[in-house]
């Protein structure tokens, strides 16, 4: 009974392993794609929030506003960054969004945002190797 368990638990432990990769995959995918298929403007930062009582995470939150090629104005807010602290409120940017839905916005700064992408992937293959080997301590033992 006990064997049972204990396979059902590692073949969940790999299927979330395996869950999270694409998750880190299709991320990646969706801002290879707009920076490939996005439809560039130029925005302007209306607003910088810097939370100072925040202990972990010191960035800014831009809200930028931009026009789309049919003269909608829109705004969206980036997420908390410290990327964005060298931003003030005026500055210019370019931004990239998608023309069936101007409100999907990415800044064009030309580089993939990586974090979300390498934590998925690290979690996943840990996952991964975890339902593979077992528990580590269990490796030292002897028998």
């Amino acid at each position: 009974m006990y064997r049972g368990k204990l396979v059902l638990e590692r073949l969940i432990t790999a299927l979330t392993g395996i869950a999270v990769l694409l998750i880190g995959f299709y991320l990646y995918n969706k801002q290879d794609n707009m920076y490939k298929n996005g439809i560039p403007a130029i925005g302007i930062v209306t607003e910088k929030d810097t939370n100072i009582l925040s202990t972990r995470n010191k960035g800014s939150r831009l809200t930028i506003s931009f026009t789309d090629k049919q003269d909608s104005n829109y705004d969206f807010q980036t997420s908390r960054d410290t990327a964005y602290n060298s931003f003030k409120k005026g500055d210019t940017v370019r931004v990239l969004y998608k023309e069936d839905n101007p409100n999907y916005v990415v800044l064009d700064n030309g580089t993939i945002s990586m974090k979300e992408i390498v934590g998925c992937t690290v979690i996943g293959i840990a996952l991964i190797i975890f339902s593979i080997f077992g528990d580590i301590s269990s490796l030292f033992k002897k028998r």
